[in-house]
């Protein structure tokens, strides 16, 4: 019944995200759109546009995806509770196969839980370090990486397939990623056996500003661009939907039905929300949702209101979001590692639409704001 219930309340989120439009938020390097927000699930928000500065090495934010994310978690918590009160005598009817069956599944969920420690623990500590946190960087300065490297964070990507302008990993594990097409021959040529441990797939293939690639479609990308990585070694990170697991469910299914092997290591997702509830409900989608097998990336997140109202966080509230959630995530067995939007200093977030209150940088970019060193403690 549980499961049920659980599936009936991802489908309710499937279908709220399906029948929303807009953009979300992430592009890499070269691979900047404009953004235009409109009206979603009965929120005007403001309609504008802005494009990417150019002098920018990496992305521009502009989102209304994430307060899908958001609503969208809230939509599945009520559905589920719906749903349990409208089966309520089914349930009673069935007490004896319900308890025998919740019963399997804690077993199965403590061995699941068990492995993906195991696995969290032993990709941390092979590189020296034993945290969770890692380095989502985009736009700044890369001289400062050295003053958030400790052996707290672990991470460092950038959404291309090699470190870009002298950047360098400083003993971190680099992941080179699949953006989407627009880098897919650069990614082949590059991320080779021996080149990294780590390899990620599609930023945001559910979003239409950013890689954009439909689940049935995305599988013939999995198989010449991923599916070889396995058998040299890598270990293959999911694609990064911005609005929950449906994405994901959808592709294992269209793998399924072209008979390609499409597993992978560890579930990559999106979640930017002011809420920590919601922050919460929306990470353990990703680790229920038909994928209890691989530890949870959070490739991307920040305290940020998309909803159209403007309602930001102050940086107390900042503060508290952080610590909160960086405190749930390194207690959760199922979550590998987890990535803050990003290391900026507040004009950089500000001119791509983001809260400048979460910026890990100084404003005269010399050194770590407080909310970095915490994110880095």
């Amino acid at each position: 019944m549980a499961r049920l219930l659980s599936l009936l309340a991802l489908s309710t989120l499937a279908v709220f995200v399906s029948a929303s439009t807009g953009d979300h938020h992430r592009v890499a390097r070269s691979f900047g759109k404009e953004h235009n927000l409109a009206k979603r699930n009965g929120e005007v928000v403001a309609n504008s546009s802005r494009k990417r500065d150019v002098s920018k090495r990496c992305a521009a934010k502009s989102s209304s995806a994430a307060a899908v994310q958001h609503a969208a978690a809230t939509s599945a918590v009520s559905a589920s509770s719906s749903v349990a009160a409208a089966t309520s005598t089914k349930a009673a009817a069935t007490t004896s196969k319900a308890a025998e069956t919740t019963t399997k599944k804690a077993s199965a969920t403590t061995s699941t839980s068990k492995a993906v420690a195991t696995t969290a623990s032993s990709s941390s500590s092979s590189g020296g370090c034993s945290g969770k946190a890692g380095l989502a960087w985009s736009n700044h300065e890369a001289d400062l990486i050295p003053d958030f490297t400790n052996s707290n964070v672990c991470w460092i990507y950038d959404w291309e397939e090699s470190l870009q302008y002298g950047m360098t990993t400083k003993g971190l594990h680099f992941i080179p990623m699949l953006w989407g097409y627009k880098n897919a021959d650069a990614f082949k040529s590059k991320v080779v056996k021996g080149y990294a441990e780590y390899a990620a797939f599609l930023n945001e293939p559910d979003i239409s500003s950013q890689s954009n690639i439909g689940a049935t479609e995305a599988v013939s990308m999995w198989k010449t661009y991923m599916a070889p990585l396995k058998s040299q070694g890598y270990k293959l990170i999911s694609a990064a939907p911005a609005t929950g697991p449906k994405w994901l469910q959808d592709f294992r299914t269209a793998c399924k039905n072209q008979g390609v092997d499409c597993s992978w290591d560890y579930t990559a997702g999106h979640i930017y929300t002011t809420s920590v509830d919601s922050f919460k409900t929306v990470a353990t989608s990703y680790h229920s949702a038909d994928f209890d097998w691989a530890p949870v990336m959070i490739t991307e997140y920040a305290c940020q209101d998309y909803s159209g109202k403007n309602q930001q966080a102050s940086s107390d509230q900042i503060y508290s979001f952080m610590t909160s959630t960086k405190s749930w995530l390194d207690a959760q067995d199922f979550i590998a590692a987890y990535f803050y939007f990003a290391p900026m200093t507040a004009s950089e977030l500000e001119s791509n639409q983001l809260n400048g209150a979460n910026a890990f940088i100084t404003s005269d970019g010399s050194s770590l704001t407080s909310l970095a060193k915490l994110y880095i403690s």
